[in-house]
């Protein structure tokens, strides 16, 4: 799923290369378990901050 957004994103010109789809699977995945399961925080804001977080490696910001 990751990668039909991202791909969308580089069509659109919002991104001007396709990134490195493992490392983004990393930088969501493991970061989301760590906060939910490992940090024990609560879920709610979490997509807005992931998504700050995304747009921010990614030049975006």
């Amino acid at each position: 799923m990751i990668r039909t957004l991202v791909e969308r994103a580089v069509h659109r010109g919002e991104l001007a290369e396709l990134p490195d789809l493992d490392l983004l699977h990393a930088l969501l995945g493991g970061t989301a378990l760590s906060w939910l399961h490992i940090l024990r925080n609560d879920p709610h804001g979490l997509p807005e901050k992931l998504a700050g977080l995304v747009c921010a490696a990614l030049g975006h910001a």
